[in-house]
């Protein structure tokens, strides 16, 4: 025998049932449509970046130590890269003095 309640409930299970059927299926963890990418690679090379304003204030405050200066100059390049909305994907040493920044953003 059915209660009144139990009857009462049907409505409410076969709307939520309707509303699940409706909405957009998924697999489990899809984001939507799959995002796009921009891509740079940025060269770190002190003969490009020694004669620089920005470079000569860091060497100054590293008591002109280039080797003591070079991690303070590229984070202070990470940073402006970062506020363009660049992220930093993976570095790369290619000699003592020369590092690449590989870098993505999201496409504009």
């Amino acid at each position: 025998m059915t209660t009144p309640r139990a009857l009462a409930a049907w409505p409410l299970l076969a709307a939520l049932a309707v509303a699940l059927l409706l909405l957009p299926w998924r697999p489990a963890g899809a984001q939507g449509a799959p995002r796009a990418w921009e891509h740079r690679v940025f060269r770190m090379d002190p003969v490009d970046y020694r004669d620089k304003a920005d470079y000569l204030e860091i060497l100054r405050a590293n008591n002109n130590d280039p080797q003591r200066a070079e991690p303070d100059f590229h984070q202070h390049v990470l940073h402006v890269l970062g506020r363009e909305g660049w992220e930093l994907v993976q570095m790369d040493r290619a000699r003592p003095n020369l590092v690449y920044f590989y870098l993505k953003r999201p496409a504009r």
